[in-house]
């Protein structure tokens, strides 16, 4: 079978000395994996920016039954993202993203909707000069809405708990030690009314978007428990001092 699709590079995996596992999330078939050959010859290899983390491309694949490896005809680019390779904030920003859609995306769902928020995030992002440094807070409180777990604000309490395993907000606090308190709670409905238009006017400290940071990846921890470890965090952790 064969497919043309619009697609993001999440993931390279080297296999071997000459060979590459390339995971992508596709606008017509989810994730799907591809087997990549590096070679001597610029003219039949693939331009490696192609494969840089959150690159959006245009894919021509052969869909082979059976099989979790597919095999790439053709490969261009879709949208020229400027800050990939130039812009080291970015670039680390984006490999931080990519890496947490690549936990997430284990099986190739197909969900349009959810394809065009994704590349349309990609290109507020490469669009932005400055003020940004919210935006992968913005990003993956928005993606919740739909992996399906997207926090319930329906209720409003003088003092409030975040029930992280509920994804609600109580007046009490919950019977599990997955929760907020209400300051963090606080701060955390104060992330929902950001998006991309306003997230610049919302200033936090260095140690309270670290925080924030890690209350949401345990989050999607709670609710996707092979979300595992973002080995990205680290370096990603020490960019927005602002």
């Amino acid at each position: 079978m064969y497919l043309k699709t619009a697609a993001i590079v999440l993931h390279r995996l080297p296999y071997g000395d000459r060979s590459s596992i390339i995971s992508f999330y596709t606008a017509e078939k989810g994730r799907i994996d591809c087997m990549v050959y590096s070679t001597k010859g610029s003219k039949s290899g693939i331009k490696r920016a192609l494969l840089e983390p959150l690159s959006v491309v245009e894919l021509e694949l052969e869909l082979i039954h059976g099989r979790e490896l597919h095999r790439i005809i053709e490969i261009k680019s879709k949208l020229t993202i400027t800050f990939l390779g130039s812009h080291p904030v970015k670039n680390v920003l984006a490999f931080f993203i990519a890496e947490c859609l690549y936990r997430i995306f284990k099986e190739s769902q197909t969900d349009i909707t959810l394809y065009d928020f994704i590349e349309q995030s990609i290109i507020t992002l490469n669009f932005k000069n400055d003020g940004f440094a919210n935006f992968h807070l913005v990003f993956l409180l928005q993606l919740t809405r739909f992996l399906g777990f997207y926090p319930n604000l329906n209720k409003s309490f003088p003092v409030a708990y975040f029930d992280m395993v509920n994804g609600i907000f109580v007046p009490t606090k919950p019977q599990h030690a997955s929760f907020l308190n209400p300051d963090d709670s606080l701060i955390f409905q104060k992330l929902m009314r950001m998006n991309y238009s306003n997230m610049h006017l919302f200033g936090f400290s260095r140690h309270e978007r670290v925080l924030i940071l890690e209350q949401i990846l345990h989050y999607y921890r709670i609710h996707i428990p092979t979300f595992g470890t973002i080995h990205s965090l680290g370096v990603f952790s020490e960019l927005f001092d602002a």
